[in-house]
């Protein structure tokens, strides 16, 4: 159907409808018309790719003001996929699923971690045991030389000048060391005679003792002595120099030195009520202390006990050996 001509142009949106208002007041009652658009209403150009149908158009009589026609509710338009203003996705489930994805991930990288960790360790306990074996082999047998050179004799060793107590060593003419090396015919001249000690030790079931020194004669702490008497009733005398056991006080040195050398006794010995043993003392630490070699007689007068004290009653006599 053709358009009329006369046919009055649709009010645009936004603008009240009809002729313009004149700009005094309205006259009379007449209440101003709303400009107020119809609730619902939407304006401006359809959206895209919706067919847009013409409104009819009505020719109004003449003499009458002209009245805007009614819109058309807008047409509704689909919600687009492309366009983002559909219903948010749901997205909580990728999220979690995520989460745990990442939870599985770094665990597994834990326990190889820690898997690994173990297998190192095992190495190195085992490469630990392995050194220690070869160490140990190693000690328990020679090492092989640096090179094949034959070695150089070794010199020959110089004679020691410090040879032991009882050793018997080279010494210059007239100079005597052990009893097979004093004659028994020397006069020998008396050091000291009718010396009387009191030799009592630590405990009767201790290790420690009373030591005498012979060359005084006295009674000295410990153990470093000529003689050393320990524990109790009767006790053990220790010593380190040649003895033997003789008749008594009235025996002589070359008694002494015969029975070293033929009926030596061996220490410890057990002492006894009346028993009189003869010692032989070092040349060499009489010479470090600068005096001579002696033949010692001891005699044991009494043996007691008192308070777990061992009590050891003795008297010395002693000869000086000639050089």
């Amino acid at each position: 159907m053709a358009a009329n001509p006369q046919a009055p142009i649709p009010a645009r949106p936004g603008s009240p409808a009809g002729p313009a208002p004149h700009g005094g007041p309205p006259h009379g009652n007449a209440r101003p018309r709303s400009t107020q658009s119809p609730p619902g209403a939407t304006y401006g150009p359809p959206p895209s790719g919706t067919p847009t149908q013409a409104m009819p158009t009505q020719a109004m009589p003449s003499g009458q003001p002209t009245q805007a026609m009614p819109v058309a509710p807008p047409a509704q338009t689909m919600p687009s996929a492309a366009s983002g203003s559909g219903p948010p996705v749901a997205t909580a489930p990728r999220s979690r699923g995520g989460l745990l994805v990442v939870t599985l991930v770094v665990a597994v990288l834990a326990l190889v971690v820690g898997l690994a960790g173990i297998v190192i360790a095992a190495i190195a306990l085992g490469r630990s045991d392995k050194a220690t074996t070869l160490a140990t082999s190693a000690n328990g047998r020679p090492l092989p030389p640096a090179d094949a050179e034959t070695p150089a004799a070794p010199e020959p060793a110089s004679p020691t000048t410090e040879p032991s107590d009882t050793a018997t060593e080279t010494l210059e003419p007239g100079v005597t060391a052990s009893p097979g090396d004093i004659s028994p015919t020397a006069e020998f001249a008396i050091a000291y005679q009718d010396q009387h000690l009191r030799v009592q030790t630590e405990k009767c079931l201790s290790g420690w003792g009373a030591a005498v020194d012979f060359d005084e004669p006295r009674v000295i702490g410990g153990t470093e002595g000529d003689m050393v008497y320990e524990q109790c009733n009767p006790g053990a005398v220790q010593t380190g120099l040649p003895l033997a056991e003789v008749s008594g006080q009235s025996a002589t040195p070359a008694d002494c030195l015969e029975n070293i050398r033929t009926t030596p006794a061996q220490s410890p010995v057990a002492p006894a009520e009346g028993l009189t043993f003869c010692f032989l003392t070092s040349r060499n630490d009489a010479a470090a202390r600068g005096t001579t070699q002696k033949l010692v007689f001891v005699t044991v007068d009494s043996i007691t006990e008192k308070n777990d004290h061992g009590i050891l009653n003795i008297t010395l006599r002693a000869w000086n050996v000639p050089e």
